[in-house]
């Protein structure tokens, strides 16, 4: 587990590294939101994804699917400053760059035996850096070359949802260390800047307490709010043993509002939101969702469908 891990990330890097060093040769290139863009093909890659392909480096993507991510980065390198020849030359390169490594990539897993669930690395352990663990780090380590660090509070966060996701106790320590450590290096290879970003908790609990959400989508076992079994995230493998949904989908649902002004007579407005739902069976229950158009009306719409939350309505003057 932890050793595919690793391969993952490396790759990763690799590949990240390659198309920088590219763009940044190409007039006009190397702008600040690089990374950014490379981000946003990355997860078009994932979402294109089979079920059964690799999670992080999908190796079995259709031509259509290719051409459309390469499409996606090369509007993205645009936007940075390269010329559209330059990012369509760049984004065609990194096609088949990524084409290639992924391809590497799946038959260095498969020759290994690091597909599925065994690993060879050995156990796990937590240490404190500090001799007094006044700075509140642990180091989680494998071997004599894997170490990450981790917030004490993070790690009683993970086992916490590892608890509600069905793990058990001490016994069970040894699987909750190396699950927790696969966890921690499939985030460090995403590399992102801001992925474990949220708003603040204040928000959190008026969406609780007014709205009554009982599930978050997109978020991880890193920066979820809510309870194992609460919250949907990018990555079943590494992020269902914290007790992460993966299934998220987007629906559009027009509305009809219809409101009378205090003199005069009765106006219909048609709005269209973008409503996010996170299905699962085992979730069923009505939510209200309140919004204020520019109006400066209130209006709310109860809906019942056996989903597993929920909707965040993207739009201005959104309560």
């Amino acid at each position: 587990m932890v050793t595919a891990e690793l391969l993952r990330r490396d790759v990763l890097r690799s590949l990240r590294q390659a198309l920088l060093k590219k763009i940044k040769k190409q007039k006009g290139g190397g702008g600040g939101g690089l990374l950014s863009a490379l981000d946003k093909w990355h997860f078009a890659v994932i979402r294109r994804a089979q079920a059964s392909d690799d999670p992080l480096l999908p190796a079995e993507l259709g031509i259509s699917d290719l051409v459309d991510v390469e499409n996606l980065l090369a509007d993205e390198l645009v936007g940075e400053g390269l010329s559209r020849a330059s990012a369509e030359s760049v984004s065609a390169w990194h096609r088949k760059q990524y084409v290639k490594a992924s391809k590497t990539l799946a038959k260095k897993l498969k020759r290994r035996g690091l597909a599925g669930d065994s690993d060879a690395g050995g156990p796990v352990s937590c240490t404190s850096p500090s001799q007094d663990g006044s700075d509140g780090l642990l180091t989680l380590s494998q071997g004599e070359e894997l170490r990450v660090q981790i917030h004490r509070a993070q790690l009683a966060k993970l086992r916490a949802l590892s608890m509600g996701a069905g793990g058990g106790g001490s016994a069970d320590e040894t699987q909750f260390l190396l699950a927790t450590l696969c966890l921690l290096v499939r985030y460090q290879a995403l590399g992102g800047g801001g992925f474990q970003c949220a708003i603040p908790p204040p928000v959190f609990t008026c969406l609780e307490e007014l709205w009554g959400i009982k599930c978050e989508g997109f978020a991880s076992p890193l920066n979820c709010r809510l309870s194992a079994g609460q919250y949907c995230s990018a990555f079943p493998d590494t992020d269902t043993p914290f007790g992460a949904h993966t299934q998220v989908h987007t629906r559009t649902l027009s509305l009809s509002l219809t409101h009378t002004h205090a003199h005069t007579r009765t106006h219909t407005h048609t709005h269209t939101l973008s409503l996010t739902y996170t299905r699962s069976p085992s979730f069923t229950y009505t939510h209200t969702l309140c919004l204020s158009l520019s109006h400066s009306l209130l209006f709310s719409l109860s809906h019942t469908q056996p989903v597993g939350l929920e909707c965040f309505p993207a739009g201005r003057n959104i309560l």
